[in-house]
């Protein structure tokens, strides 16, 4: 978040950070399947490492909301991230839990209202044409917003001193409305950048950015793994050839 004097706290860069450990995590999940899924001459296919397993399990998305919403008002809950690569979902479950109670709902994107001031579980399972599942979750915090205008009453206290301000206004004349500041993190009462490059980057820019660093990888380490490859091929040749030529000297 962005503090009253506009200086940048640990909340953006926290974000910057979550992202490029996500970059680095996949780039590393890639570039070990690389290495193991690769056998070595005579070995058996049986024994390849396992690294594609979850080719063809679906993956469930659930699009990015606020920490904070809105108690009161309807939320629109939308799963239309996920995907599944070599089949078709068929079927979106929601489960919103929330103080021991949970409400279900179906549907690629619905609509929930939140009605207790509390910290809320959000579930979305999705199932694809060859009945495989995956699940994902996420959690808000219902809050206070009396004046139904979608920014919960401390948030607009806090930097406007009244509830006149609506999600629509620019009260620092920034170029960033309030509802993009408050989803951001960042201090509508203080004309700064506005909201972050992050936070724009949608999902799939994400996995463009981890595709490409793994086509680097590859590219990069393939040929050393066929070199790697093609000398221990030699070697097992050179060596058969010695078992055969002693065995021949035995005769």
């Amino acid at each position: 978040m962005i503090a009253d004097q506009g200086v940048y706290t640990g909340e953006s860069y926290m974000k910057a950070a979550v992202v490029i450990s996500v970059i680095l995590a996949a780039s590393a999940m890639a570039f070990a399947a690389l290495l193991f899924a690769v056998p070595d001459a005579g070995e058996k296919v049986s024994n390849r490492c396992s690294a594609a397993a979850f080719v063809g399990e679906p993956i469930a998305v659930i699009k990015d909301l606020p920490e904070f919403v809105s108690n009161g008002t309807p939320t629109a809950l939308d799963g239309s991230g996920s995907s599944d690569a070599n089949g078709l979902i068929v079927s979106y479950s929601w489960k919103i839990s929330v103080a021991g109670l949970s409400t279900n709902l179906t549907g690629i994107s619905v609509t929930y209202t939140f009605t207790v001031l509390d910290i809320y579980t959000i579930e979305l399972t999705v199932t694809d044409n060859e009945s495989k599942t995956a699940t994902t979750s996420t959690v808000v915090e219902a809050v206070s917003d009396s004046d139904a205008d979608g920014l919960p009453d401390w948030w607009e206290q806090k930097y406007f001193g009244n509830l006149v301000q609506g999600p629509n206004d620019d009260y620092d004349s920034d170029g960033y409305l309030n509802q993009q500041e408050l989803d951001d993190g960042t201090n509508p009462a203080y004309k700064d950048a506005g909201p972050s490059t992050l936070s724009k980057i949608p999902v799939w820019g994400y996995a463009a950015i981890v595709a490409g660093v793994a086509a680097v990888l590859f590219v990069i380490f393939w040929p050393k793994i066929r070199k790697k490859r093609k000398e221990k091929e030699k070697q097992k040749i050179q060596y058969a050839l010695e078992i055969e030529k002693a065995l021949e000297g035995d005769k």
